[in-house]
């Protein structure tokens, strides 16, 4: 498998804001073995001594920083650092950086990838900065690879650009000059022995970072792959207000864990926004969610069991007075999540996910804020399978008469990799909030740990 180029955010002129401490953009994400990559340029007139990024999160999601910040030229007027995030959630979401105080400028852009190394994504990170004084008309860094890699890289200088980089630009922005990383940049390479990436810019202060993005491992074939076995679910109550709701969870070591929810309006008029599950020192990753005023919320969560037992996992609300529930769904033999998807409208509460491996498990969750009648529901039918009560696969249903409607199911699996239709076909009037997430199986003979299959 290679690394691919996906998108950039958002849009290959970048983003800025002077004058402030925030900023943020949309950036879409689709495909497997996904990474997100944001490079942030800050800079500052007067010494940038105690200045940083507090935060930079997509989807509400932290993002880890790839370096230490690196300062342009290594002097005190600003400087460049980039982050990363595994799996993010698909579909368009926003960016949000956050720095520790009001600065003369930030400038920023992301780019995503498909293809990558889910466990090891990142290696080889290398950095650069220009000399002090005028500084220099050239940019650049090397950094290690191999083919099927691919190399990115984020840096910002004083001065404006040239011709730009000499690799393939995915964003640039000029912003300012009145600082020492007013202006900013990121492109890529295909992976080789050792890339320079390099820029022709206005004599001026620069620094730069360079890192290889790791190809994931060709995934096994279709025929090979064992769907992930179904433990239990657990559901809190749905239908009622309280702050906190608490289930019990059997688990062994390597289990692999989906949690969703949601609610309805409470005293702030809108949907309840849920807290991420905690339980068992098990960290919890959000792959989707839904808060839009006048409906109900909905989340997904996935994790890892690193221990086991019978133990308690809790999630609260930040509306005591909103009705809503969560479920956990245990799943054994498993090597991770694949796509993620999520959607709202009026009708049949349906979602469209594209699975990214053969035999994979999907988890589909919608809350009803017109709290139809689902007696008589019916689940829409993958693979030849249709949830049903009788049948197992549905893991929740509850109704609160003409307040709020709670459906959750499993696939147990949804044949060969490709697009599905999950959710609901009756009732077809619901006011919905939808959101599903596929848990891929394994091949006989591993582990359901073996970091590469993760998506």
């Amino acid at each position: 498998m290679a690394v691919a180029f996906d998108a950039v955010g958002p849009d290959a002129n970048g983003s800025d804001v002077n004058g402030a401490a925030t900023l943020s953009w949309n950036h879409t994400c689709s495909g497997s073995n996904r990474l997100l990559v944001v490079s942030v340029a800050v800079g500052v007139v007067s010494p940038d001594t105690g200045v940083s990024i507090s935060s930079v999160t997509y989807n509400g999601v932290s993002m880890t920083a790839v370096t230490t910040p690196v300062h342009s030229s290594g002097q005190d007027a600003g400087f460049v650092q980039m982050f990363y995030l595994v799996a993010p959630a698909t579909g368009t979401n926003t960016v949000a950086v956050t720095v520790s105080t009001t600065v003369d400028a930030i400038t920023a852009g992301s780019v995503s990838f498909t293809g990558v190394d889910q466990s090891t994504p990142l290696t080889n990170t290398a950095t650069n900065i220009g000399p002090g004084g005028a500084g220099s008309t050239t940019a650049s860094v090397s950094v290690t690879t191999q083919t099927g890699d691919m190399v990115i890289d984020g840096m910002c200088c004083g001065g404006g650009f040239g011709t730009g980089s000499t690799q393939t630009n995915r964003w640039l922005r000029f912003n300012n000059t009145t600082t020492g990383a007013g202006c900013a940049a990121s492109s890529t390479a295909t992976g080789s022995g050792s890339v320079t990436m390099s820029y022709n810019i206005s004599q001026d202060w620069w620094g730069i970072i360079g890192t290889n993005v790791s190809a994931a491992a060709a995934p096994p074939p279709p025929s090979s792959i064992v769907p992930p076995t179904f433990v239990a679910a657990s559901n809190s109550t749905y239908g009622t207000a309280s702050a906190t709701k608490s289930v019990s969870v059997t688990t062994q070591t390597g289990d692999l864990l989906i949690v969703y929810g949601g609610a309805d309006t409470g005293a702030t008029s809108n949907p309840g926004v849920l807290t991420t599950p905690v339980g068992n020192n098990i960290a919890f990753t959000l792959l989707q969610s839904y808060t839009t005023a006048s409906n109900t919320s909905a989340f997904i969560w996935w994790g890892t069991e690193s221990s086991g037992g019978t133990w308690t996992l809790s999630c609260g609300i930040d509306d005591s007075t909103a009705i809503w529930g969560f479920t956990c769904v245990v799943f054994r033999g498993s090597a991770g999540v694949g796509a993620s998807n999520k959607a709202q409208a009026i009708g049949a509460p349906t979602l469209g996910l594209t699975t990214v491996q053969a035999n994979s498990a999907i988890v589909v969750f919608n809350d009803d804020w017109a709290g139809r009648d689902g007696t008589s529901r019916t689940w829409s039918t993958v693979n030849g399978i249709t949830p049903t009560n009788g049948n197992g696969l549905e893991l929740t249903y509850n109704l609160s008469a003409g307040v709020m409607g709670s459906y959750g199911a499993y696939y147990n699996t949804a044949g060969p990799a490709g697009a599905k239709t999950v959710g609901l076909t009756v009732p077809n009037n619901q006011q919905y909030t939808i959101v599903a997430a596929e848990v891929l199986g394994v091949t006989p003979g591993t582990l359901a740990t073996v970091a590469w299959f993760h998506i």
